[in-house]
């Protein structure tokens, strides 16, 4: 089996990176109000300095996605009523800080899925004692309202409020059972958990199998506090997604297809078990009956938003409306909230089928698997998007740049070695047996 390399782990200085961009990918405490922008601009600074500083190539996955997404960008200049320059250069701008954080990274996988469990141990130490406190009626996030007062992060929402302390955003009322983390919401940091199981799917032969399994159960522990609908769903094919990768490896045979069948049979009594829960069979009718009858916020519901988004979409199908919201939302404009709640179909409104196109072709080609296990991870991830507004932030952008990513199948003969042991390997202070 092949390796890490102890010189291709990631760095301190990666780690932190990483780190910055994850919670630039959905923590109020940073992205809320007017904070967006600047920061945004800060962090790609910053990483432009250190791709100089570090004298980083420019690769041919970043100058073809790039300069694709660029093109639609003008399309839109050219073919749209009139143009926000401001809102496409945001826009940008999260292209750029997605780009140079695959280039810039070593082993980029292996520091996100890292950072993810950092941050889902993190949440724990704040959510376990929330879940004690509310069965016993006491309600603990209270105790940090100055500090969040301090951050001044929390969104008051209806009946329900978030309190962000930087390190932890509580949710309150009946959501308070919910881990969101870092996120603005549960669905969000499930999200961002499957995105890191199955990128952790994809590294399951460079890595030593205790260090998988123990990442693994953390990741799936997260998931299972968000009581995330999507996330509980998406869950059971994102872990056989481990299974499915090692099939494209070693061939469809007698005894994989039998561990495929059996994977669905066992979806079976599974999904009627499942369909009990509120948070599964009865959101899951709610937000229908919600998009059907058009109740009030209907257009934020994910099925509301399909009927709601596909109205732009016939109208504009191939390059979309933008982000502006003169634009992406002008044929209602008598919604008191334009918000939707699909980020699959929401892209596709304000990006068009291209812009949708060069995600999906640039991160298949970028994964680098056998067909088989690029549609199963491909399909994972537009199942996410369906949930969450994802591809607004720079997180799930990066997956366009994964052919950039260094330290794997990209550059084998540079730096993956064959290795008797993992002695070296274990003993690495950036990757060491604490992880």
């Amino acid at each position: 089996m092949n390796h890490f390399p102890v010189n291709a782990a990631p760095s301190g200085s990666d780690y932190m990176f990483v780190l910055v961009m994850v919670n630039l990918s959905g923590n109020m405490a940073l992205i809320g109000g007017a904070r967006q922008e600047p920061i945004l601009l800060l962090l790609l600074t910053l990483l432009a300095l250190r791709f100089i500083i570090l004298r980083q190539k420019v690769t041919e996955n970043f100058l073809s996605v790039t300069y694709a997404f660029i093109l639609l960008l003008l399309l839109q200049a050219v073919f749209l009523p009139f143009f926000n320059i401001i809102t496409s250069a945001g826009f940008l701008v999260k292209i750029l800080i997605a780009a140079l954080t695959i280039i810039s990274v070593q082993a980029f996988r292996i520091a996100f899925v890292r950072v993810m469990v950092w941050i889902t141990m993190t949440s724990l130490i704040f959510h376990v004692p929330n879940i004690l406190g509310y069965l016993s009626e006491f309600q603990i996030y209270e105790l940090f309202r100055p500090i969040a007062r301090i951050v001044n992060a929390h969104q008051p929402h209806e009946d329900i409020e978030r309190i962000n302390i930087l390190v932890h955003n509580f949710m309150t009322a009946e959501l308070s059972i919910r881990n969101s983390s870092v996120f603005w919401e549960p669905g969000a940091f499930s999200g961002y958990l499957i995105l890191a199981i199955i990128l952790l799917a994809t590294i399951q032969n460079d890595l030593p199998r205790k260090w998988i399994n123990r990442w693994c159960v953390i990741l799936v522990i997260g998931v299972l506090s968000t009581l995330s609908t999507t996330g509980y769903l998406s869950l059971p094919f994102a872990l056989f997604a481990f299974r499915i990768i090692a099939l494209g490896k070693e061939g469809i045979s007698s005894r994989s297809t039998i561990s495929i069948i059996a994977f669905f049979t066992f979806l079976i009594p599974l999904s009627l078990y499942s369909w009990q829960f509120d948070f599964i069979g009865n959101k899951i009718l709610e937000l229908y009956e919600r998009a059907i009858y058009q109740d009030a916020g209907w257009q934020l519901s994910r099925f509301g938003a399909l009927l709601f988004d596909w109205e732009y979409i016939q109208e504009r199908p191939l390059f979309g409306w933008s982000q502006s919201n003169e634009l992406q939302y002008s044929l209602h404009p008598d919604l008191d909230s334009y918000a939707t709640g699909n980020g699959l179909t929401g892209f596709i409104r304000q990006y068009g089928i291209a812009g949708l196109s060069i995600f999906i072709i640039a991160a298949w080609a970028g994964l680098a698997l056998s067909p088989l296990s690029s549609i199963w991870i491909i399909s994972l991830i537009i199942i996410q998007l369906n949930g969450e507004f994802f591809l607004n932030y720079p997180l799930y952008l990066c997956l366009a740049f994964l052919g950039s990513e260094k330290g794997f199948r990209h550059h084998q003969a540079e730096i993956l070695t064959p290795r008797e042991n993992t002695t070296t390997l274990v003993r690495d202070t950036r990757l060491g047996a604490t992880s």
